[in-house]
């Protein structure tokens, strides 16, 4: 029997331009995910961008938003490349900047999806990316307009 998030996630991998959607080229797509209890059901791409950029820092109830991302892969490259708009580079040379200034605490990183996958689980108000590949029980699959 196919589980709520992995319907969610063949819904979404099946909506042209939307999160988990792949591109025509091929490269991989990417599902972002949340803590189950975060109460956003969808995000905007500018949203994801001041998220990641540390702009926003919690969400619309006020509770706190807590970042997470791989630290290398398609499923990272993807995800710059389509919400941030910053290649992996120009993305760490941002962060390297806001913390030596004291303006910002980059996201938590973690090497597989796994891990990723079981921090946002356990971490409330947590969101993260991860590929469409990715197994996506126990956290939330938040749609991208």
């Amino acid at each position: 029997m196919m589980g709520l998030a992995a319907t969610v996630t063949a819904l979404l991998v099946a909506l042209p331009g939307a999160a988990g959607a792949v591109d025509p080229d091929g490269a991989a797509g990417v599902i972002v995910v949340a803590h189950p209890a975060v109460s956003v059901a969808e995000v905007s791409g500018a949203d994801l961008k001041s998220l990641f950029l540390g702009k926003t820092t919690s969400w619309s109830d006020g509770s706190p938003a807590r970042t997470a991302m791989l630290t290398d892969g398609p499923a990272l490259d993807e995800f710059l490349k389509r919400y941030i708009k910053k290649a992996p580079s120009h993305f760490g040379l941002y962060w390297k900047k806001a913390v030596y200034t004291g303006t910002g605490t980059p996201p938590a990183e973690y090497r597989t999806e796994a891990e990723l996958i079981d921090y946002v689980t356990r971490t409330p108000g947590a969101i993260g990316f991860v590929s469409t590949d990715a197994d996506v029980d126990g956290v939330r699959v938040i749609a991208v307009k």
